[in-house]
């Protein structure tokens, strides 16, 4: 994925999320509906690609030191909570299968020798999953670190290879582009041309949606990303976020993000609910015009 690519789905998730909140009215625009929904089924048909790629910030690009440096942050930490518990049990096999660190690695050069002891460590965490809860590691951490052994594992390909799949996602992507493109630009002409006298906040809000790249700075701008867990491991998609004093609702992407912009700043309140958690509030504080970033811990 180039970075023109990523700005513009960025764009383009800001405007499905503007077209489900605003669901009710731009429905009674039938034609505009239609066009909305085909626009809505382009971005659905490349959604697995960007949740697949959601783990990784560089996409297909990443390279293979990253990626282990990846797994080695998650997974050394709960190897040395291990190695003192098997110290505290005697348990001499575990307290030398868990005795690691990252100069146990090949982290300039990896290797299949690494994958090979990533899977002894992760099959060890496995193993004593009940017993290592007194140390607090839990089978979210280690089925985190297990996702992010399987990224680094996809690295130790080819290099050629690798170049090759990440044009050919680069050039895939970029047909769904050019039709998502033209179909919101149709949105447009018809949104602001309906709605422009009767809507005119919901308009702004729209065109402040369109903005390649960051949303618009010159308005009260809160992004937020919801999570499971307090490690920040495991987003929580369609998580509906409403801002309560300012009537505004957004709907979390699949990395958990959100976005809310254009409202008066003060003391706020955030009402979050998601399936199969529990209805949370957040107080917060943000400053007419001040651009603030939450991340809202649903467990």
């Amino acid at each position: 994925m180039t970075n023109r690519q990523s700005l513009k789905l960025a764009m383009f998730l800001r405007i499905v999320l503007f077209f489900k909140k605003n669901k009710t009215l731009l429905d009674t625009f039938i034609f505009l509906a239609g066009i909305i929904d085909k626009f809505q089924d382009v971005y659905t048909s490349i959604e697995p690609i960007l949740e697949k790629q959601a783990a990784d910030t560089k996409g297909l690009t990443k390279t293979k030191e990253q990626a282990l440096a990846d797994v080695l942050d998650g997974l050394i930490p709960m190897c040395r909570k291990a190695f003192a518990w098997a110290r505290v049990k005697k348990n001499q096999e575990l307290k030398a299968l868990f005795n690691v660190h990252v100069t146990d690695f090949e982290v300039s050069f990896p290797g299949q020798d690494d994958v090979t002891k990533i899977n002894n460590l992760i099959i060890g965490l496995t193993a004593n999953e009940t017993a290592l809860l007194e140390v607090k590691i839990t089978k979210l951490n280690v089925d985190a670190v297990i996702a992010l052994a399987d990224v680094f594992k996809t690295t130790l390909g080819v290099p050629q290879k690798a170049k090759k799949d990440t044009k050919a996602a680069t050039v895939s992507l970029e047909e769904e582009v050019i039709e998502l493109t033209d179909l919101e630009e149709i949105c447009y002409d018809l949104i602001v041309n309906e709605y422009n006298v009767t809507n005119h906040e919901m308009v702004l809000t729209y065109i402040a949606s369109r903005k390649i790249g960051s949303a618009t700075k010159t308005h009260t701008d809160l992004t937020f990303t919801v999570y499971a867990d307090e490690a920040k491991q495991f987003p929580v998609k369609d998580a509906a976020v409403s801002l309560l004093e300012r009537n505004r609702m957004e709907i979390t992407d699949y990395q958990g993000n959100g976005e809310i912009v254009q409202f008066r700043g003060g003391d706020l309140s955030l009402m979050v609910k998601a399936e199969s958690y529990s209805d949370k509030l957040f107080p917060f504080h943000i400053k007419s015009g001040q651009h603030l970033h939450i991340d809202i811990i649903l467990s």
